[in-house]
């Protein structure tokens, strides 16, 4: 099965980075610094406030 790095890239596998669909982030790195995974306390958090569009939605509101 070709991973969607690989598919993306078109190396056809020379990088070694297999990424799984069923993480909660399959865009991002699944671990990060040896040892915290997506679904690690302090990383998830993170990975939820940079996910998150709200500081960038804007909206506009007509003030009567």
């Amino acid at each position: 099965m070709i991973s969607q790095f690989e598919s993306e890239s078109g190396s056809g596998g020379s990088c070694g980075i297999e990424i799984d669909p069923n993480l909660p982030y399959p865009g991002i790195a699944p671990i990060a610094l040896r040892y915290l995974s997506q679904t690690t306390r302090p990383r998830s958090w993170c990975l939820a406030l940079i996910s998150n569009p709200y500081p960038f939605y804007t909206e506009v509101k007509h003030i009567i």
